[in-house]
């Protein structure tokens, strides 16, 4: 838990928690879309994932105010998803849809005969 110094860090401090939360409930919706048989094992891979990259995230940051200050934080802060962005633009995967091909086909399952 984060511990607030200053009656003005509590507002940061809220928008950065709702935005991690968010986060993992987006992962976690991608992750039920995939194969039901193995989500447990998918969702253990992706936490452990969130957590080891949370603490480099945390130790980068850190060395980065010791040498650099907050520009060194901040500047340190944007650098993860720029080089996400990166690598999710060089690995081509990414859906193309259109307005047409974007409706999804629902089934329902069919009642039972009386």
């Amino acid at each position: 838990m984060c511990v607030v110094r200053h009656q003005d860090d509590l507002p940061g401090n809220t928008n950065v928690n709702a935005a991690v939360q968010s986060s993992n409930l987006l992962g976690q919706s991608v992750i039920y879309e995939l194969l039901p048989q193995a989500r447990s094992r998918i969702t253990a891979i992706y936490m452990t994932t969130m957590f080891i990259g949370g603490s480099f995230g945390s130790w980068a940051g850190a060395h980065a105010y010791e040498r650099w200050g907050w520009a060194g934080a901040c500047a340190t802060a944007a650098a993860f998803p720029a080089v996400g962005l990166l690598g999710w633009l060089a690995a081509g995967r990414h859906e193309r849809t259109s307005l047409i091909s974007s409706e999804r086909t629902v089934v329902t399952p069919r009642s039972p005969l009386p």
